[in-house]
This record gives C-alpha cells, structure tokens and sequence, in this order.
C-alpha cells in the first residue's frame, strides 16, 4: 500500500512540475512585457487564465534562485524551505520548493522549472488562494508576488 501512495505522489509531484514548465514555455515567447497572474488552488476547473493546483498535503511553496543566495529572503513562516535551500546552497538546479505537513503521506522534492528568472525568492502560503506573476522577460519568465 505503501507503494501505491509513493506513486501516486510522485505523479502528483511530476504533474505540477509539468504544468508549471508548460506555463513558463507558453509565455517566455511572448514579446517581452507580456505577462500573467497566476493562481494556487486546490481544485482544478477554476475561470484562472493560470492556475497550479496544489496537493492537499501542501501548506506553501518557494520559488528561490540558490545560485543567487536567496536563502535570507524567504520568511520564517517557510521555514523548512529556508532550511533546505541553505543546506543545498548553490549546489542544485532545483528552484521550486515545498513545505508540507509533518504528517504528509507525501514527501514532495524540489524541482526545476526551466527558463524562469526569480530576481528574488517568492514564496506562497499555499493554504489559502494566492497568487503570483509571470512576465516575459525575452527568452525566459520572471516570477514575482502579486
């Protein structure tokens, strides 16, 4: 059983991945200035132009560009992340990080969104509807708060 609920995370895991990949590809083309709000949410189907739908065993995520030394930006609240991200240091290419429940079935690893420009961390409390934007910035994406 316990096999099951690993796979099934690490779909979940590969999905967000995915769809947060595919909406860096969409708008890093665009002219430079083109840009969208993005939100996080528990359920799909919603009227967002953009939207990331969050595993329920999710409390907050960070964007953080390690090679930038970020570590200090992100709050205390991501603690975890802040953490994590100092112990890889600039050793990674891992940008996208999770803060989950201490009972989570799910432990989510770090993942790399390709061709995004976090010019500082940007991290989201995932328990609640937030949001952040994405901007073209030319041949990459540039994330930022709402």
């Amino acid at each position: 059983m316990k096999d099951v609920v690993n796979t099934g995370c690490k779909v979940e895991n590969l999905d967000f991945a995915r769809d947060g990949q595919a909406e860096v590809n969409q708008w890093k083309d665009l002219p430079s200035g083109s840009g969208v709000k993005c939100t996080f949410t528990r359920a799909s189907g919603t009227d967002y132009k953009c939207e990331f739908v969050v595993q329920s065993d999710v409390n907050g995520l960070c964007f953080v560009d390690t090679a930038k030394g970020q570590a200090l930006q992100i709050n205390k609240k991501f603690n975890e992340i802040k953490e994590l991200v100092k112990l890889l240091g600039s050793n990674t290419d891992r940008n996208l990080f999770f803060s989950v429940d201490k009972n989570a079935a799910c432990k989510i690893e770090p993942i790399s969104i390709k061709n995004l420009d976090i010019p500082n961390a940007v991290c989201v409390d995932a328990t609640k509807e937030n949001s952040i934007v994405l901007e073209s910035i030319g041949n990459k994406v540039q994330i930022r708060a709402s």
